[in-house]
């Protein structure tokens, strides 16, 4: 019955979104990119919407079979010419648009309530069964919401030394995470943490600044935090009221912890039963030593902290070690789709003979002015997006995603911007090409030169 309640409420809230969006997105056009990136689409849902066109962007850019030598370099530079040109004339058809953004928002609104009984769903698609690192990060690329996920699913796979996880663990042990690392959670963190699915709601006129009650029973559930689940029927669901403030939702939370700490001093914890896979090991992996060293990056994100450049330095390679970045896939690598080019040569879009010094550098912008920087490099969507970009694209460093929006200022053309993406972000950071992030990068940064 719990299911039954959780899926309609994901149904309602998610359709309430959609005709929100179709009124300021209607399908009576076809939609590229550069047409929903623009408020009020949802970055959530623009992530989403991004990865379905890269999808087919991919599967119509196809590499030829083994009857043509796919590893020729004149070969590799036609697809990828193509591959550019499907890029710009991308869109979705105007029949496919209200499906298309229906799914997206449900997908969105279920994973954000329920992310452990969601993310199987997308992981496991088209009746597999097993799913590789790849296929399991890629997926969770597109949905930053949860970054402790990431953290641990990481440190299990370093731990066991697997390469594929079956749908039936995979289930069980995102349910572990997910009850373990809210487990010791105090009301801010729980705010925190609803952030995502809050600010999504806001969007919707209908629910005026209100969250339905009976969605945040599903998501506290979910969670095992039944005893605040249990505070939201008794106060407002039982009496009929189907909405709560977020003041309010912050003092009932309150509240409840409270009297459970009241509680567990004369009453011992319950017996549970044993786990048959611990995963505390993995959690301490993930986090690492809480009195050692800084803390860990889901953590930092947990709390609001932005790492210091000399964090993001120091730390790089261990980050790198603790949390397995998605491969690139079969086709053609950044690196070599976008070598850097001999500074000899002219970058010009034209065919013009204009040279570019290795160590000049772009004026610099005051540093204080980084929103301003970002918006003449990102627009004011790319701009939005800077903790996702610092986290994914740039190992956590402010310091070089400062340095490559100058640079990028500085550039005279998307040529020339191109082949700085590439270099300083893709081949620098051994950035997934496909993952939603470099992606949105990489599309804020060329519309700013098709203005």
């Amino acid at each position: 019955m719990v299911s039954t309640v959780a899926d309609i409420m994901v149904s309602t809230v998610a359709d309430t979104l959609l005709n929100r969006l179709l009124d300021a997105f209607p399908p009576d056009r076809s939609f590229a990119r550069q047409d929903y990136m623009r408020d009020p689409m949802p970055d959530a849902i623009v992530r989403l919407l991004d990865h379905g066109m890269q999808m087919r962007l991919e599967t119509a850019a196809s590499r030829p079979d083994d009857w043509f030598d796919s590893d020729s370099v004149e070969v590799q530079r036609a697809l990828h010419s193509y591959k550019e040109v499907l890029s710009r004339h991308q869109r979705i058809p105007s029949d496919a648009w209200r499906e298309v953004l229906r799914n997206a928002c449900r997908q969105t609104i279920s994973y954000l309530v329920r992310p452990a009984v969601t993310l199987p769903d997308l992981v496991f698609s088209a009746g597999t069964t097993e799913a590789s690192r790849e296929d399991v990060f890629a997926r969770l690329d597109l949905f930053p919401a949860y970054p402790y996920f990431r953290e641990v699913i990481g440190a299990y796979y370093e731990r066991k030394s697997v390469e594929k996880i079956d749908r039936t663990r995979f289930e069980s042990l995102l349910r572990r995470i997910d009850h373990q690392m809210t487990g010791d959670y105090d009301a801010d963190d729980w705010i925190k943490l609803l952030q995502p699915l809050l600010k999504v709601i806001r969007m919707v006129p209908e629910y005026s600044g209100r969250f339905p009650v009976e969605l945040l029973k599903t998501f506290f559930t979910e969670k095992d935090a039944d005893d605040i689940a249990g505070s939201l029927d008794t106060r407002f669901a039982s009496n009929g009221l189907r909405y709560i403030k977020e003041s309010d939702l912050h003092d009932l939370i309150e509240g409840r912890l409270s009297a459970r700490r009241r509680d567990e001093v004369v009453v011992e914890e319950p017996i549970r039963e044993p786990m048959t896979e611990p995963i505390g090991g993995m959690i301490e992996a993930a986090q690492g030593a809480r009195d050692e060293g800084p803390l860990p990056l889901w953590k930092q994100f947990e709390q609001g902290i932005r790492p210091s450049s000399e964090r993001a330095s120091g730390d790089s390679a261990k980050g790198d070690a603790a949390v397995e970045k998605p491969d690139a896939s079969d086709d053609l690598p950044l690196w070599k789709r976008f070598r850097p080019e001999d500074e000899s040569r002219p970058v010009d879009g034209d065919g013009g003979t204009r040279t570019v010094a290795r160590d000049r550098e772009p004026p610099a912008a005051p540093k204080d002015d980084l929103a301003a920087l970002e918006r003449s490099v990102l627009g004011d969507r790319g701009r939005r997006s800077r903790d996702v970009f610092i986290s994914e694209l740039f190992g956590g460093s402010m310091d070089d995603y400062r340095q490559t929006l100058r640079r990028l200022q500085a550039a005279s053309n998307w040529s020339e911007a191109s082949q700085i993406i590439a270099k300083e972000v893709f081949l620098k950071h051994q950035v997934n090409i496909y993952s939603s992030p470099a992606v949105a990068f990489t599309d804020a940064a060329e519309a700013q030169y098709a203005r």
